[in-house]
């Protein structure tokens, strides 16, 4: 497996005319997927681009093992193309035969844009032979990305979920909610620290928030457009502004990314952090980056659960290499592979009760061992008009102070 810096620069304000020519032009149909032995054997010595933006040591730890498996098992080359944006990733998918992916790693914001914009090729990811294993059930965002249905034009990869990691001082209170963490704050000025809103993490983060204090959170679910916005997240605002000098540095920077704010939690700059992986107490203990002591939890209410996707670029150069791939990725040999801490620590997406015994009880396993302790609710991340609202308005709102 290889990694490269993206071979063409893709500037901003092209977004927009990709976006047009996509909808204009709708997303080129994949092979069909009813001869799959077919599609494998058209696969064979082909080379899969896969586009990632922010990808972690985890991982990159991961893709090197499966870039191996899939060379072993299928003679796929896997090549990834460093990107160092969502946004960009996705212009990239939207540049049609210029385009230098053949697959991209998206958050379900990212698919969501895709599937307004017609950029993502729809109703393949069900046919694919592992689908089989997927948790839809019990995880209803791999069929929705930002309260859209995804119309199967992504496939699940993994999930995540707010969680709160803290040390012995921090989870003495293990605070549950919203007030609950503002009155930790108050206690320990400059020891709690959340990535900066303008992350996956942070934004995420934030939408838990908005939820639990939400007088109905149901109008999250639906688009921003004839709701009283101000009004629903007034509640939130008036806690963020109350919580933002209690913050680590007063609130006037956040850590950048998630690795950042472990970072502070294993040096010992702060007791507390928000994060978007559940297992990454476990991976930290795994790797020996956290200290003895760091538990996580989360609010009473339950945690904002979220599920991240491959998408198949509409004019990928080998469109089988990219679904062996794509196929593979959701198979339990790769999804036990990907949720031991050891190697990467992501939630999987498979339901262990459709899996064989063996691997049911492996998978079964890591999940015990590195998910924490919390109340087992998922909430859904908002329509994705809300999550362009508040990304707009959180930074005015802390610019403004």
């Amino acid at each position: 497996m290889t990694r490269r810096k993206p071979a063409m620069s893709f500037r901003r304000a092209a977004l927009a005319a990709f976006l047009t020519f996509a909808m204009a032009a709708p997303a080129a149909a994949l092979p069909d997927l009813k001869d799959w032995p077919a599609i494998a054997t058209a696969a064979q010595g082909g080379t899969v681009r896969l586009g990632v933006a922010g990808g972690s040591a985890g991982q990159q730890r991961f893709l090197d093992w499966a870039g191996g498996e899939l060379e072993r098992l299928y003679d796929i080359r896997l090549e990834i193309v460093d990107f160092p944006s969502q946004q960009t990733l996705l212009e990239a998918l939207g540049a049609g035969e210029e385009s230098r992916i053949d697959m991209a790693a998206l958050g379900s914001r990212a698919v969501a844009e895709g599937r307004r914009t017609d950029l993502l090729p729809e109703r393949y990811a069900y046919r694919l032979p592992n689908w089989h294993f997927v948790d839809r059930a019990g995880t209803p965002s791999v069929i929705f990305a930002a309260g859209l249905p995804t119309h199967y034009s992504a496939v699940p990869w993994g999930k995540r979920s707010v969680t709160l990691y803290g040390n012995g001082a921090a989870t003495a209170s293990r605070p549950d909610s919203p007030a609950a963490l503002l009155t930790y704050a108050r206690a320990n000025p400059g020891r709690f620290a959340f990535p900066d809103p303008a992350t996956a993490a942070g934004s995420a983060f934030l939408e838990e928030v908005l939820r639990n204090l939400a007088e109905d959170p149901s109008v999250l679910d639906r688009p921003i457009d004839g709701a009283d916005a101000e009004a629903t997240a007034a509640p939130f605002f008036a806690w963020l502004d109350d919580i933002r000098p209690l913050l680590w540095q007063e609130g006037r920077s956040f850590p950048r990314s998630e690795a950042e704010a472990r970072d502070l939690l294993a040096r010992g700059e702060v007791d507390m952090i928000a994060d978007f992986n559940p297992m990454a107490g476990a991976a930290g203990r795994a790797g020996e980056d956290w200290p003895e002591g760091v538990e996580g939890f989360g609010f009473a209410n339950g945690a904002v659960t979220d599920t991240h996707f491959l998408a198949v670029a509409p004019q990928a150069t080998a469109p089988e290499a990219a679904l062996v791939t794509a196929d593979f990725m959701l198979s339990p040999a790769a999804q036990i592979r990907k949720a031991d801490p050891a190697m990467w620590g992501d939630v999987t997406i498979l339901d262990p009760a459709r899996l064989p015994q063996q691997e049911a009880q492996d998978l079964r396993a890591l999940m015990r061992a590195g998910l924490p302790r919390t109340s087992g609710v998922s909430i859904p991340r908002p329509h994705y008009s809300w999550m362009d609202w508040l990304g707009q308005r959180v930074p005015e709102r802390l610019a403004a102070q």
